[in-house]
């Protein structure tokens, strides 16, 4: 069974940037999930960003992809420390390093 898929947007521009590659990844049969990032306006927020996509991860995927656009690049350590062993892979789509 394949990882499901956790589409990570950056801060700056929002989960409707990964619209659109969902809806093809759901047509080929993948399963993915687009994270939301959340903040209260006050940092930490890279805090608040890792327990936004931990609350998005559905409890039923026992391994995941984390997937990161942008912005988002520099919080996937973070997040798979957050998620330990459930994460099977990272994947940097025109992302910024950790």
């Amino acid at each position: 069974m394949a990882a499901d898929l956790v589409l990570i947007p950056s801060p700056l521009v929002g989960p409707e940037t990964w619209a659109g590659v969902a809806s093809a990844l759901g047509e080929a049969g993948r399963t993915c999930t687009i994270a939301e990032l959340e903040d209260d306006g006050h940092p930490p927020y890279w805090r608040q960003h890792v327990d936004s996509v931990r609350r998005a991860v559905p409890l039923e995927a026992l391994t995941v992809v984390l997937v990161a656009h942008s912005g988002a690049g520099p919080l996937l350590g973070a997040i798979a420390h957050e998620l330990g062993a459930r994460v099977s892979g990272l994947l940097f789509v025109d992302a910024g390093l950790p």
